[in-house]
């Protein structure tokens, strides 16, 4: 920990952005004291996140505690990744953000000192070890969500001993699937609970207020089927370029980032031509639109007759849940293990994984034909997961 401090304050000399998030990991830290006079007498309940997909997670679980709690209790969220920080800053689901300081034993000190949480809830599988270690110390009760383990975790493997007795010391864990519990109860863990994914709760309440997009209406009047491209990197480009030259669909490309580098490059490399969304009067001269602002994706895929996610080239293939609810067939590249919704949607054949145009192209000719068939299979993993935030629930108003 304290040699990959050292490296992010040497790259900071030279690299804009680290250095950026170097100072206001500093910053945070000292102002945690401010912070917890804010909260005068209120209960503290601290969130960390890694970045945006785990805050999406999180977030059925801040929206319960203020509905429950209203304003006795303060809302604390950290992040680790500035592109969680930064999308997720001005949220308005917690009375502050902050970034979370390395995970050194003084830094680890000093955040549980200075906020002094009466409840710590961790996602996923952000373990901070020397953090988790204060807040035991502390007294501060520990809760996670969401937790998805791997077969052959480190966790679950000989020698992480230490690192289970903190495991056993928090007051639940709530995991995504009967695997990861079954996995952590053979390991000696009692304080296990299968509860399924709090996304399904945040992202069927975000279809219900789905914002209507007036440019895209005329798609629903036959102009042709519509394929939302999202989170697109360049990695992602050899394969769904094999899709453009397809004159029966319109292409909404939607990039993983928007910045003035990131558009160039993807644009130069579509080589294509094409209407930009910050420009576009909504007629369709070219077939395919790229979205250069941020804020729409979600909205866009009601409008989709399938989709392909990005990110499957990159470490990992990203959110999958939210076009899944509009009913669409799924396409994306092979790093998509890991969670529970990709492989449930892969076994079921509401998702495709490419690795070439050629599957690309395959996908595109039978993806509508499928929408009635997967539609029962979709409805069902929703339905089963939903009831995930109802167990949690249950649990914090016991």
């Amino acid at each position: 920990m304290h040699l990959f401090e050292w490296g992010l304050k040497i790259r900071g000399w030279w690299n804009k952005e680290t250095r950026s998030w170097n100072q206001l990991r500093d910053q945070h830290l000292i102002q945690l004291n401010t912070l917890r006079k804010e909260s005068e007498d209120k209960e503290l309940v601290w969130m960390h996140c890694a970045s945006l997909g785990e805050f999406e997670q999180g977030l059925p679980v801040l929206k319960m505690l203020r509905a429950h709690k209203g304003e006795n209790v303060f809302l604390v969220v950290s992040f680790f990744s500035p592109s969680g920080y930064n999308q997720r800053k001005n949220t308005d689901y917690a009375d502050a953000v902050i970034y979370m300081p390395v995970d050194t034993r003084k830094n680890a000190r000093l955040t549980v000192e200075r906020l002094q949480p009466d409840l710590f809830i961790g996602v996923k599988y952000e373990f901070w070890w020397n953090h988790l270690k204060a807040l035991l110390s502390h007294k501060v009760e520990i809760v996670y969500i969401s937790v998805k383990l791997k077969p052959g975790h480190y966790l679950l493997k000989k020698g992480a001993e230490a690192m289970r007795s903190v495991l056993s010391q928090m007051k639940v864990i709530f995991t995504q699937d009967e695997a990861t519990s079954m996995a952590l109860q053979a390991a000696g863990l009692s304080n296990v609970v299968t509860a399924g994914d709090t996304r399904v709760s945040a992202v069927l309440d975000r279809k219900a207020k789905v914002r209507q997009i007036l440019n895209l209406e005329t798609l629903k009047s036959g102009m042709g089927s519509v394929m939302v491209y999202g989170s697109i990197y360049l990695s992602d480009l050899p394969i769904i370029k094999a899709g453009f030259s397809n004159p029966l669909w319109k292409h909404i490309v939607v990039p993983h980032r928007v910045d003035k580098n990131s558009l160039e490059a993807l644009t130069s490399a579509i080589g294509e031509k094409y209407h930009l969304w910050s420009q576009w009067d909504g007629r369709w001269e070219y077939n395919i639109l790229i979205v250069d602002t941020i804020g729409w994706l979600f909205d866009i895929y009601h409008y989709a007759d399938a989709c392909y996610i990005g990110g499957g080239f990159e470490r990992s293939v990203h959110n999958t849940l939210e076009p899944a609810v509009f009913g669409l067939p799924l396409a994306f590249g092979p790093k998509n293990t890991g969670f529970v919704e990709t492989q449930y949607f892969l076994e079921k054949g509401i998702a495709l994984e490419v690795l070439d145009g050629n599957d690309f192209v395959r996908f595109m000719a039978v993806a509508e034909d499928k929408r009635d068939k997967i539609r029962s299979f979709i409805d069902t993993y929703f339905n089963s997961h939903q009831e995930a935030m109802m167990r949690i629930e249950s649990w914090f108003l016991k």
